[in-house]
């Protein structure tokens, strides 16, 4: 602006500078913009990936405990074993069923 009240430059040639450097920063605005975007979309991929990744662990657990469940359905209550309870009291054990 300057040059152009000291008329070194035209008003024209001014406006050529003006637009030029605006042009410019559009262009590093969009760079930046793209930069962004790649940048959000490698994480949200990420992200995503991690969580898909928990929900086929926790998938994986819950079937584990659903056999698990079944299997102790399946065992009947009277083929398990008896617990025995033992002590002595002088030279003769003492067992009791439990």
């Amino acid at each position: 602006m300057i040059d152009v009240l000291h008329q070194k430059i035209s008003w024209s040639e001014y406006y050529r500078r003006v637009e030029a450097t605006h042009a410019d920063a559009l262009v590093a605005l969009h760079e930046e913009e793209r930069r962004i975007d790649v940048t959000l979309n490698k994480e949200n991929r990420q992200e995503l990936a991690e969580q898909q990744a928990a929900a086929v662990a926790f998938d994986r657990a819950m079937a584990e405990q659903r056999i698990i469940q079944q299997r102790e359905r399946m065992i009947p209550q009277a083929n398990l074993p008896a617990l025995t309870a033992c002590d002595q009291l002088g030279n003769s054990p003492r067992c009791v069923n439990q």
